[in-house]
């Protein structure tokens, strides 16, 4: 039994040994193992120490890291540096702190705010400190912890001087931009206000969402009449028509400009005196940069004055429409009565004296004819196709001869008056003609004087200066000769004047008027170079101003007209009468046969060369100015230089560009206007084989 225990006593004995040594072997495994993780760990925290010292060192701040108590457990070098010292002599942050204090401007204050944030367990704090030196230091003070654990603090110190100095630099720089800015846009809002009241013409002023002024220039003062204090908050509707804001044009002005992005439109406004003028008017729309309707800008151009001058323009273009017309009917018509009445006048030789029937026909057809030719010198008149003959012409000497023929023309109700000025200067103009224009306008007056009355006949010198001659474009500033026709009579409406110069235009009954009389005068004066205007109120009357250019320098006297009575010709004098119209030509023809001449014809410029060369005795061209292919002013000229003693006599039924400039007759030239009778063509024939030679 002893054994048995025994063996198994040293069984569990040696069982246990071995138990124990491999717990002994596992105890130093473990330690190598723990050992070797502590040396591992002791590294890494080595390392991250060495980390952690040379992010401190490398720090631009002052670091120094306490713990709750004060004192200090770490610090940068750059700590010592920017308190000048060279090592800590005492780790009791606040020894510390009581030494560097004296860099501070305050240094209590500095030391009682220590205490402060040393009392503040969870917060972060940022301090400005000002030292003695002026360096500004910005101090941060954060609570060190672990696992929420409050073991300490960390201080940093940064020298912000030169940043807050740039900084400073940068604000004072934003500063004088942003004075120099204001003080660019205060100049550029004075130069934009210089530049908006300087504005005349136009009426600049701006409207609130709903139309109301809210501003006013100058412009808008001298175009509306509104002072600025008497319109500034109040409905530009104001300026439009009765109708207008009756039917609702003001709003529809501002609605077409915010849907459009603009209103602009030509109409009628009224000024304050109640005056209506003709107005350019143009809105633009103002929105914020969001979008948002602000207002409106608003432009007004009175244009009153140039709308005239442009009806002025549409009529002048209508007359000279009018006129071409008119003219070429005139011309063939001068042709008809040319035949005509030289027929009537050949007729009335051969009528016995006891032929009274025939001669009452005769008579009637004479008056009837010339009443035709009348007719057709008045529309030469107004189409200014009349060849003029102007001279040198005293208007006081004119209107004094007129003056008996114009008594008898008067009824004996009507006065007459003559006011001629002295010293009135000479003007070169068609003395007849203007004879003719001035009956014309004493018929009108008379027809207008019913019940009696007074006209006035008056001369006088006139300078028209170049405001005036802006306003009609025909006529140059400088000094005119005026006649002046007025007359007390039932005057005219503004329609009636509106068309007083329109040919066929009148007020009179049928058979009373052909509507050329002022027409004619509207023409003979233009093509004069002259200008004509009238004056016109209902009950009131009316005056006719006529002006014509002043003849400066020297001038000849008037010439008197010669008569030739009974001219005949000589069979030695040869006449070529070169005429298109076959039966003008054919009349011509025989009238200077009849009369002794002996005649050759040509129907045209090149069969009239022909005939020249065959018959170089031919002593006077007769030829009219319009002629085929080539013109008569041609014919005369080629033929001249072939023939240079040939005389010329020239016809027109009107004026041709060929002799006649600027309504002239050319220098040198004779004409015979058509219609003419046996007589006249005989005299002009005679005048002009008859001048010298050279003239």
């Amino acid at each position: 039994m002893k054994i048995d225990e025994e063996e198994e006593l040293r069984s569990v004995a040696l069982q246990n040994a071995r138990e124990i040594l491999a717990a002994r072997q596992r105890a130093e495994q473990l330690l190598l193992q723990t050992k070797e993780q502590l040396e591992r760990t002791t590294q890494e925290l080595a390392r991250s120490l060495a980390l952690t010292r040379a992010a401190l060192e490398s720090a631009p701040d002052g670091i120094v890291v306490t713990n709750t108590k004060g004192v200090i457990t770490d610090f940068n070098r750059k700590y010592l540096e920017m308190w000048g010292l060279d090592a800590l002599e005492s780790r009791d942050h606040f020894q510390v702190l009581r030494r560097i204090s004296k860099h501070f401007d305050d240094p209590e204050a500095f030391l009682r705010r220590i205490d402060e944030i040393y009392r503040l367990p969870d917060l972060e704090v940022a301090d400005l400190l000002t030292l003695v030196d002026g360096r500004i230091f910005e101090r941060v003070s954060k609570v060190q912890s672990i696992d929420g654990v409050d073991v300490g603090r960390v201080w940093s110190f940064r020298d912000i001087t030169q940043r807050l100095s740039t900084q400073r630099e940068l604000n004072e720089l934003l500063e004088q931009k942003v004075a120099e800015r204001t003080a660019a846009l205060q100049r550029t809002e004075q130069r934009f206000e210089q530049l908006i009241n300087g504005i005349k013409d136009c009426a600049i002023y701006m409207l609130d969402p709903t139309g109301h002024i809210v501003s006013w220039n100058p412009g808008a003062e001298r175009i509306k009449g509104y002072k600025a204090a008497e319109i500034i908050g109040k409905n530009f509707s104001a300026f439009y028509t009765k109708e207008d804001r009756a039917n609702g044009a003001p709003a529809r002005a501002l609605q077409t400009a915010v849907q459009e992005g603009k209103f602009e439109a030509e109409v009628w406004r009224v000024r304050k005196d109640g005056t209506a003028f003709w107005a350019n008017v143009l809105i633009d729309p103002i929105h914020a940069e969001d979008g948002t309707l602000v207002g409106f800008a608003k432009i007004t151009r009175d244009m009153t004055e140039r709308r005239a001058m442009q009806e002025q323009l549409h009529q002048s273009q209508k007359m000279e429409a009018i006129g071409h017309l008119t003219g070429g009917v005139a011309h063939d018509f001068n042709n008809l009565l040319t035949v005509i009445l030289g027929n009537l006048e050949t007729i009335g030789r051969h009528i016995q004296p006891d032929q009274a029937r025939l001669l009452r026909a005769l008579d009637q057809a004479n008056r009837g004819a010339q009443r035709a030719a009348t007719l057709t010198q008045q529309l030469l008149a107004f189409s200014r196709r009349q060849p003029l003959n102007p001279k040198p012409t005293d208007l006081n000497r004119l209107v004094r001869e007129l003056s008996e023929l114009v008594r008898r023309t008067l009824h004996e109700d009507i006065a007459l008056e003559t006011v001629l000025a002295g010293g009135l200067w000479r003007v070169d103009v068609d003395a007849n003609q203007l004879e003719s224009a001035l009956l014309n306008l004493v018929v009108n007056a008379r027809d207008a004087m019913k019940g009696g009355g007074k006209l006035t006949i008056e001369t006088a010198n006139s300078h028209l200066d170049s405001h005036y001659a802006a306003k009609y474009s025909e006529i140059a500033p400088g000094q005119y000769v005026m006649i002046c026709v007025t007359d007390t009579g039932c005057g005219m409406s503004k329609e009636v004047l509106s068309h007083a110069f329109d040919p066929f235009f009148t007020t009179k009954g049928i058979g009373e008027g052909t509507g050329l009389g002022l027409s004619q005068v509207f023409g003979f004066v233009k093509q004069s170079g002259g200008h004509v205007k009238l004056y016109s109120e209902v009950g009131e009357g009316t005056t006719v101003k006529i002006y014509l250019p002043r003849v400066h320098g020297e001038v000849g006297s008037e010439d008197v007209e010669s008569t030739v009575p009974d001219a005949k010709g000589h069979p030695s004098e040869v006449i070529l009468v070169v005429e298109d119209d076959d039966d003008v030509r054919i009349y011509s023809t025989e009238a200077l046969r009849d009369l002794g001449f002996t005649v050759l014809e040509a129907h045209d410029g090149a069969s009239a060369l022909r005939v020249l060369e065959m018959h170089p005795e031919v002593m006077l061209l007769f030829t009219d100015v319009g002629l085929p292919t080539i013109n008569g002013r041609q014919l005369a000229d080629e033929a001249r230089r072939c023939w240079p003693q040939l005389r010329v006599l020239f016809t027109s039924g009107y004026a041709r560009n060929a002799i006649v400039h600027q309504g002239r007759l050319d220098p040198g030239v004779e004409l015979l206007t058509k219609p003419f009778t046996r007589s006249e063509l005989v005299a002009r024939i005679r005048d002009v084989l008859d001048a010298k030679k050279g003239t």
